[in-house]
Parts: structure tokens; C-alpha cells; sequence
């Protein structure tokens, strides 16, 4: 395939596919306004995008992604005002999708022949940005910045609503888009942004030789302080899975103006963290602002907002609202396919809480599930559900079964989140760890420690790189209290490779006190002792609570000893 370059005078950047640092690609652009490429169009455009992240970006990023953030609020809103920006970013890069989309935007608007020159180019980027690739996040799209991502998005016929930054497989830097389509549900694409993590780390480091020392802001910092509203909602997130819903609560408010909708539903979550740990009058005022954003978030097309309101419904937080609202909600937010709502909705079903029971149905809904993977959210409810105390979900009712079923019917509800548990588990090892733990206690399964034993050992072979996963069940087979399903030796098997292979969970005190424990089952305390010093050692240096160091110490005083630990676990 052939491609011909049309080249505009030097000083019309907008009409130019290649200006400096490319314009020595084609010699004597002064002189030849067609230069013909010899090699695939989508090849040439790859390069140049490669070359031009993997060069000396710097102060320029920060030019661009400013023009950029700017041009993409306006692609709808206001196409005259494209004309200055795009040929601000296209100046810095021609081959930005931003850009170049930007222009294409502007020159339809007035009607202008150069629009073809620059559907053209647009198209070409974006093949080189998709080509090979499926959106997914193990396939994800390339791009140059959210702002690029977006562009694709929108290109494609999407309306991007909400991004955030996620590590994906081989610690890939990725951005999540949230992505809609008329009359359909909210999907997501990924972006592999990898090359622009690099840059803004060469930046921060840059920075930080300049500032006094220790106080490096880091790479979500850098980008914040950049303007980087995804970085800033990234913080968010990172701070309410640490637990610290205040700190996230003052990182995310400067983005509740932003067009990235994804704000609402971390807000919400930040809200209702703050509220869980406030007392009195401000409590209700916390959640009421949860519930205003869980509102917009549902408006925008998050389903897993309209799951959130549904809960508030059913428990009457919401005034006028009604357990039968709530089923409407969980049913809109199932449709949209939110398959954690669609489990939901077949255990009211089933046990009739605000209803008529419709087994037939519930059986049907969990049907439809049984050959799917598990997504985050079941794993959550399923916790929450058939061991609420050992995740820490404990309910003030006798039963966490009660929020779906009365008494009398509670076995039927159980039964069916069990058939839907043991397909899901199949290949999870999460939810085989839960499996092996219900049946170490018998909960709404026969006890059997033969199975336990089965599930535990089966988890840990599908995830043996996992540190949590393989802690909580080396700790378990370790001191467990049931003497049939104790075996430290299977701990110790799986515990060292793991430490071995990775240098984080090799030097964490909390790993390192589980092998401490499995060698002391084991009866070779004195090297039970030798790990725990070191455990406390490490703890006392990077300044662990005072509640963990004398766990820590109390059990090197057992192990000087010669005492196990024995532990009521699961």
C-alpha cells in the first residue's frame, strides 16, 4: 500500500501532517509538496509515535497535555475554538490523535476542504493506535495520554465518561475508559500508556533533584500537580482501598467539577467510609452526600451506583424510598450487566423479601451465571454472605442471610448462593480459599477437612504467586485449631517459593512471622526464633503500630519457649 503526504507551507502547522523534529523524514519538504512513504502508511505512523514518546518529551508533555485536556472538552461543545488549539498540539507532535481529531473537528465545522486531509490522518493514528489489539485489559489499545485514549473513543463512536489509571499484567500502566454507546451499557476500554509512565518518571526525578530531600511527590503527585484529573481520581481510589476515606475525601473534591465521571462513585465510597467511622447528626449528612453522588454516578450509567442505591432503598435510609424501589434498581443495574446485582436479585427472589418468591426465576438468574467468571463485586457479596466474621462483615442480625430471606426460608437462599459458589470457584482461587473455609467450619456445607483440605491446596496451585492468597492459607494449614486439616508441612511448601520469587513479601514482617509459625509447628523453633527477631526487627524499623510489634514479640516469647501458635482459624 501506497500513501501519499500532502504538505502544507511551514508556517500552516493545522495542514501539515510533519513538522520539526520529523520533517527530515522527507527530504526537501520545501521543494516537493508530495512526498510519497515507502513503506505501510500505519507503519510510518507507528514509528513516528514511537520515536516521539521515546525522545526527550519533557517540558513538551506538559505543553501538550494542557492543549489536550483543553481540545477534548471542546470536540462537542465549541468547534471554533478547536482551530488554535489544535494547532498548538499539532506544532508539538503531528502525530497526536488529539490533534489531528481537533482539526478534523474544526475544518468540518467550516466546511473547509482540509477536513478530508485530516479524517485521513486521523484514521491512520487510530489504526496505529488499535491495530492488533482489542481494547481489553489484557489486549489493551496504545496510547499517548488519556486525553489520545479518549480521542479513540470517540473516534470510534463512543462517549468516554470517566478514566482511571490501573496496573495491568507485567506492570503495564493502563488507563481504564469508561465508555458509552447509545442504548447500551456502560463497557470499558484499556489503553497500555506505558511510555507515558516513563516520562513523567524521568520528569519526577528530574524534579526531585532540584527539591530538598525526602520530599518527592511521586509519580500520581507529579501528575496531579500536572493538572492530571485521572491521576488525582487514581489517588482517590488508592487511598480508600488503604482505608483512609478522609484523606480520599480531600484528594477528590478539587475533581467533583471535572468532566470525569467517575468521580461520583469514589465519592460516594469516600462519603460513606467518612460516615462508618462519625458519630451522631454529621453521620447522616456524610451519607446524604453519598447518596447525591451514587444519584449522579447511577445517572451517568454506573451500574455499580445503581447496585449502592438499591441497598440504600432497602435499608429505608432514603426517604420515601421502599425495598420495592430497590428491587427496581437491582434489576436496572443486573440488565446493564452487573452480575454481582444479578446475584443479588435472584437471592431476594428466592427468598421473597419484598415479594412474591419466584424460585423458578432465581434459578434461572443463577443459571445464566454458572459458567461465568467471577467478578470482584460477587467475590465481596459472596463473602459477605456465607462467612460475614472471618471478612470482617459482621452483621448486627443473627444471619447476614437475614437481608434476603426470613428465617423459615434462609436454607433456600444459602442453597442458592452455594450452587452458584462452588461453579465460580471452579478456577478462583479467592473463592476456593472461602469454599475450604466453609468447609473447615460446615457452614451451609456438610463439615468435610477432607475438602477443606482439597480447596486449599487447589487454590494454591492456581495462584501460587499471590502473597495474600498464599499467607492466609499457609497461616491457616499452619495453627489451625482442627487438627485434621492442620499440615505445616504443605504451608511451608508453598510459603518459601513465594517469598523466594518475590522480594516485597520476602522482606514483610507479616510473611516472614508466618514462617516463623510453620517452622515452630514444625518443631524447629530455633529457627522459628531466628525469623521472628527478624520480623520484629523490620517492623520496628519501617515503624509498624504498636499493636503489631507486640503480637510479633509476644509470639517470639512462645517460640523461645517451644510453644506453637495455635489460632481459631478459619
Amino acid at each position: 500500500m501506497r500513501f501519499m503526504f500532502r504538505m502544507k507551507s511551514a508556517g500552516t502547522a493545522v495542514g501539515m501532517f510533519l513538522l520539526s523534529p520529523w520533517a527530515g523524514f522527507w527530504a526537501d519538504a520545501e521543494t516537493r509538496p508530495t512526498v510519497e512513504a515507502t513503506v505501510d502508511p500505519v507503519s510510518d505512523v507507528a514509528k513516528l509515535r514511537h520515536d516521539f514518546i521515546s525522545g526527550d518529551y519533557g517540558l513538551q508533555l506538559v505543553r501538550v497535555s494542557e492543549f489536550e485536556r483543553q481540545a477534548i472538552a471542546l470536540l462537542d461543545e465549541a468547534p471554533l475554538r478547536l482551530g488554535p488549539l489544535s494547532s498548538a498540539i499539532l506544532d508539538l507532535s503531528q502525530v497526536n490523535l488529539v490533534g489531528q481529531l481537533a482539526a478534523l473537528r474544526y475544518y468540518e465545522f467550516v466546511e473547509s476542504d482540509q477536513a478530508d486531509e485530516h479524517r485521513v490522518q486521523v484514521d491512520l493514528i487510530a489504526t496505529a493506535m488499535s491495530k492488533g489489539r482489542s481494547g481489553s485489559e489484557s489486549s489493551p489499545y496504545r496510547a499517548h495520554s488519556v486525553a489520545e485514549a479518549r480521542a479513540l473513543v470517540e473516534h470510534g463512536g463512543g462517549k468516554s465518561i470517566g478514566s482511571i489509571y490501573t496496573i495491568g499484567e507485567e506492570s503495564t500502566f493502563l488507563a481504564r475508559i469508561s465508555v458509552l454507546r447509545d442504548g447500551k451499557p456502560l463497557t470499558y476500554q484499556y489503553f497500555d500508556l506505558t511510555p507515558y509512565r516513563r516520562v513523567m518518571e524521568r520528569m519526577e526525578e528530574r524534579a526531585a533533584q532540584h527539591q530538598a530531600s525526602g520530599l518527592r511527590p511521586g509519580l500520581l503527585g507529579m501528575m496531579m500537580q500536572m493538572g492530571d484529573t485521572t491521576a488525582r481520581l487514581t489517588m482517590g481510589q488508592v487511598l480508600l482501598q488503604d482505608g483512609r476515606p478522609a484523606d480520599a475525601l480531600r484528594v477528590l473534591e478539587p475533581a467533583r467539577a471535572s468532566d470525569n465521571a467517575l468521580v461520583d462513585p469514589l465519592l460516594a465510597r469516600a462519603y460513606r467510609g467518612v460516615a462508618s467511622q462519625t458519630a451522631g447528626d454529621g453521620r447522616k449528612e456524610l451519607l446524604d452526600s453519598a447518596v447525591h453522588h451514587l444519584y449522579q454516578a447511577s445517572a451517568s450509567g454506573y451500574d455499580s451506583a445503581m447496585r449502592e442505591l438499591a441497598h440504600f432503598h432497602f435499608s429505608s435510609f432514603i426517604e420515601d424510598g421502599s425495598g420495592a424501589e430497590g428491587l427496581v434498581l437491582l434489576e436496572l443495574a443486573a440488565n446493564r450487566g452487573n452480575r454481582a446485582a444479578a446475584l443479588e436479585m435472584a437471592l431476594h427472589l428466592a427468598g421473597g423479601t419484598f415479594g412474591a418468591i419466584d424460585r423458578s426465576r432465581a434459578d434461572a438468574m443463577i443459571g445464566d451465571q454458572l459458567n461465568d467468571p467471577p467478578t470482584s463485586e460477587q467475590r465481596t457479596l459472596a463473602k459477605q454472605l456465607l462467612l460475614p466474621d472471618a471478612y470482617g462483615y459482621a452483621l448486627p442480625s443473627t444471619s447476614a442471610l437475614a437481608r434476603y430471606a426470613p428465617t423459615e426460608r434462609q436454607s433456600e437462599v444459602a442453597d442458592l448462593a452455594v450452587k452458584w459458589l462452588k461453579s465460580a470457584a471452579r478456577n478462583d482461587a479467592d473463592l476456593l480459599v472461602l469454599l475450604a473455609q466453609m468447609y473447615a467450619r460446615g457452614a451451609y456445607v456438610d463439615q468435610s477437612f477432607r475438602k477443606a483440605r482439597s480447596h486449599f491446596r487447589r487454590a494454591a496451585r492456581l495462584d501460587p504467586d499471590d502473597p495474600e492468597l498464599v499467607n492466609n492459607i499457609a497461616w491457616t494449614l499452619a495453627v489451625t485449631h482442627h487438627e485434621r486439616l492442620r499440615n505445616p508441612r504443605f504451608a511451608l511448601r508453598i510459603m518459601v517459593p513465594m517469598m523466594n520469587n518475590d522480594e516485597d513479601a520476602g522482606s514483610s514482617p507479616a510473611y516472614i512471622d508466618t514462617l516463623a509459625a510453620i517452622h515452630a509447628a514444625l518443631g524447629s523453633f530455633a529457627e522459628a526464633v531466628k525469623l521472628q527477631r527478624r520480623a520484629i526487627a523490620i517492623a520496628a524499623r519501617e515503624g509498624y503500630p504498636e499493636g503489631m510489634l507486640t503480637e510479633l514479640q509476644e509470639r517470639l516469647a512462645a517460640f523461645e519457649e517451644r510453644q506453637a501458635v495455635i489460632d481459631a482459624v478459619p
